[in-house]
C-alpha cells in the first residue's frame, strides 16, 4: 500500500502495535517480570525473588491487561485483534509482503525471508519470558540439548502457522477471536460506506485480513458484520488509494459513534452499479468500433 494514501487509523495502529511489541520485549529483558526456569532464578521489578512472587506479578499484569482489553473491545469493537495482538500483526505484515513481492515491489523471496525471521523473533520473544535465551549459546549447559530442541520445535510450528495457515488463523481458528466476536457488542468504532462515491475497484475486499466486504459491514449480515471486523483500517487505506480521484469524502469512513444497522440492500446497490458500469463500457466500446468502421 502506498504510504501517501495511508489512513490515520492505520498509522495510529502501527504506533500501538510497535509499543505493544516493545513492551513485551522490554518487560522480561529488563527483569521487570522474568522467569528463568533453566537456572532457577526469578525477578520482579528488577529484584531477584521466588517463582511464586514473580508468578503473582505475571498473572496480575496479564489479568489487568485482559480486563482493560475486554472493556475496550466491548465498547469499541475488536481492538485487541487489530491493534494489540502481535501474532496478528505478523500475519498481516506477511500478507503485505506477499502482495508487494507479487507486484515486484520487493524481491521474490521476501515473503520466505520474512516468515523465517518472524518465526525466529516470535520464538525468542516467547521463550525470553520463561528462560535465559543465552543458554542457546552454552553447549556445556545441562539443559542445552533439550532447550535447543524446544527452540527448533517452536520455531518450526511458528513457521508453519505463518506460511501455511496465515490469516485463516485469525479468520477461522483463533479462540480469542471467537469470544471477542461475541463480547464486542457496542461497536462504537465502525466502518461506514457511501455507495455513490464507490469506484467498484474491490481493493478494500482484497485487502481485508478477515476476508470481509467492508462496504457491507453497515448491514451486519451473517457473513459481513462488525463483530468480525478487527478495526485494522486497511480497507480505509485501500479506499483512499482506489478512490483517490473522487472529490470529497471517500466511500469508506471510520465513524466513532453507535449507528443503527442499515436496512437498505447495499449488496444489491453494488450489483446494480457493477451492471451499469459494465453497460457503459459496452456502449463505449461499441461507439468506438462504430467510429472506426465509419472511417
Amino acid at each position: 500500500m502506498k504510504s501517501k494514501f495511508r489512513s490515520g487509523v492505520v498509522s495510529a495502529r502501527y504506533w500501538v502495535n510497535g509499543l505493544i511489541i516493545a513492551t513485551l520485549i522490554a518487560l522480561p529483558l529488563f527483569h521487570v517480570i522474568k522467569f528463568d526456569f533453566l537456572n532457577g532464578v526469578f525477578y520482579l521489578f528488577g529484584n531477584e525473588t521466588t517463582w511464586l512472587v514473580t508468578a503473582t506479578g505475571f498473572l496480575g499484569f496479564w489479568a489487568g491487561s485482559y480486563v482493560l482489553t475486554l472493556l475496550a473491545d466491548y465498547v469499541y469493537g475488536r481492538l485487541f485483534c487489530g491493534w494489540i495482538c502481535s501474532w496478528g500483526s505478523l500475519l498481516r505484515t506477511l500478507s503485505y509482503t506477499r502482495d508487494a513481492a507479487k507486484r515486484k515491489h520487493l524481491f521474490v523471496q521476501a515473503p520466505q525471508v520474512f516468515t523465517v525471521l518472524a518465526a525466529l523473533v516470535s520464538t525468542i520473544g516467547l521463550l525470553n519470558w520463561f528462560t535465559d535465551i543465552t543458554v542457546l549459546f552454552q553447549p556445556s549447559h545441562k539443559a542445552f540439548a533439550v532447550y535447543l530442541s524446544a527452540f527448533l520445535a517452536i520455531t518450526g510450528v511458528s513457521t508453519f502457522m505463518l506460511w501455511k495457515v496465515g490469516l485463516k488463523f485469525c479468520q477461522n481458528y483463533c479462540p480469542i477471536g471467537w469470544y471477542l466476536g461475541v463480547i464486542s457488542q457496542k461497536h462504537m468504532m465502525r466502518i461506514d460506506f457511501e455507495p455513490a462515491n464507490c469506484t467498484l475497484g474491490e481493493v478494500c475486499v482484497h485487502d481485508c485480513p478477515m476476508a470481509l466486504d467492508p462496504r457491507l459491514l453497515a448491514m451486519d449480515t451473517e457473513k459481513d458484520s462488525h463483530s468480525q471486523c478487527i478495526l485494522c483500517g486497511d480497507c480505509l487505506t485501500s479506499c483512499n488509494a482506489c478512490a483517490a480521484k473522487v472529490p470529497g469524502e471517500k466511500p469508506l469512513q471510520l465513524v466513532t459513534s453507535s449507528q443503527p444497522t442499515v436496512t437498505i440492500d447495499l449488496a444489491g446497490i453494488l450489483t446494480q452499479m457493477r451492471q451499469e458500469k459494465t453497460e457503459k463500457r459496452k456502449l463505449k466500446k461499441e461507439s468506438k468500433t462504430r467510429s472506426l468502421s465509419e472511417v
